[in-house]
């Protein structure tokens, strides 16, 4: 999911393209083209086949973007960061860099992802029935989109994290019990329970006679033991990670602090530092102090790099100024540095107390381990 092709902003979000998505692209293409099209289209040339496929495959995708920018224009709107929006084989996400604070907005993000699903169906719908019934290319093309629409807005209320209706449930539950983490336990259960009907169901199309007009062909049990696989990662992902804010928030920022980091002067060179011992071959982070003051910080992996690169170089210059990391009080929970770090997109923080003193830093390596270690 990291790794994407940018294809620029929408309404303010990055937008990029993971290349597991040419897969499903792909695949929905030649399905449409050989297997669909030629059904509801019968006799017409191949190439035809495949622009229509080609061209439906394009609006799916867009459908798809349009559903997830619903779920981040809402996030946004109730103050929740988004780092951007990511397509992939199954669909799209919102990177949501952290849950909402109440379950009404929680409940609202979660709806207008299926309600806009819904509503492009409608206008798809109707521009079928505008265009005229009948076996044209266009037509067809139109009848399709508006059952994918309506199709995947009925798919993502189904309730079970990690899908929209799941979310509602979890809001749901969240709102009357008052306990988020009691929510999302039963939410994610609920969408493993979704997960393995699906399952289920492909093994049966795929190995067994099926039932009548209940008969699902082997190419779509494929599909959804493949869904359900995703689903079923995805559901235990979400408890797991549940669980693991639940022990960033029990924790005070002072338990994953971590003082003691090499401090060299703002003029002292890197050749110089390195012959002293203090650069370390782990690629410690180093403090540029200046009469006693923090005034910059060098990432480990930075310093090693410059010392390669340009070892007469001072530490001023190739420091990153403090004022360029957001300080976190000490008063803070671990799960604060967490979701600083998430929503900037910086594996370290400074941590000061109520005077602005400089008092150690927070890494995301050590929040990790002490996950780990909790568990």
């Amino acid at each position: 999911m990291r790794a994407s092709i940018p294809l620029g902003r929408v309404l303010g979000f990055p937008v990029g393209l993971s290349p597991s998505w040419f897969i499903a692209f792909a695949f929905v293409t030649a399905l449409l083209a050989l297997r669909v099209y030629p059904l509801a289209l019968p006799f017409q040339a191949s190439h035809l086949y495949w622009t229509m496929a080609a061209l439906s495959g394009l609006l799916l995708f867009a459908s798809v973007l349009v559903h997830e920018l619903a779920h981040s224009v809402v996030a946004r709107a109730f103050g929740i960061p988004v780092l951007g929006i990511r397509l992939f084989l199954l669909g799209g996400v919102s990177q949501i860099t952290r849950e909402a604070s109440k379950a009404r907005d929680e409940f609202l993000v979660a709806f207008v992802g299926p309600a806009t699903s819904f509503v492009l169906a409608g206008l798809a719908l109707g521009a079928w029935a505008a265009i005229g019934a009948g076996h044209r290319p266009i037509t067809v093309v139109m009848e399709w989109l508006w059952l994918m629409n309506a199709g995947l807005g009925l798919f993502n209320l189904m309730p079970g994290l990690p899908l929209d209706g799941g979310r509602l449930l979890r809001a749901v539950l969240w709102g009357v019990s008052g306990s988020y983490f009691w929510a999302t336990r039963l939410a994610a259960w609920a969408g493993r329970a979704v997960a393995w009907g699906l399952i289920g169901l492909g093994l049966l199309s795929v190995l067994g006679p099926g039932y009548g007009r209940w008969r699902v062909d082997p190419l779509s049990g494929l599909t959804f033991i493949v869904i359900g696989g995703f689903l079923e990662v995805a559901a235990r992902s979400a408890w797991g990670q549940a669980r693991d804010f639940l022990l960033l928030r029990s924790a005070p920022v002072s338990q994953v602090l971590e003082r003691d980091w090499p401090r060299v002067a703002p003029w002292a060179r890197l050749r110089a530092i390195e012959e002293e011992g203090i650069l370390a071959e782990d690629g410690d982070h180093l403090l540029v102090v200046d009469e006693g003051t923090v005034v910059g910080i060098i990432p480990g992996t930075a310093a090693l790099e410059s010392l390669a690169a340009q070892p007469g170089a001072p530490a001023s210059e190739v420091m990153r100024p403090a004022a360029e990391f957001t300080a976190l009080r000490v008063d803070g929970t671990a799960f604060d540095a967490w979701e600083r770090m998430t929503a900037t997109g910086c594996d370290l923080l400074p941590v000061v107390d109520g005077n602005g003193r400089f008092l150690g830093l927070v890494l995301q390596q050590r929040l990790l381990r002490f996950v780990e270690q909790r568990r």
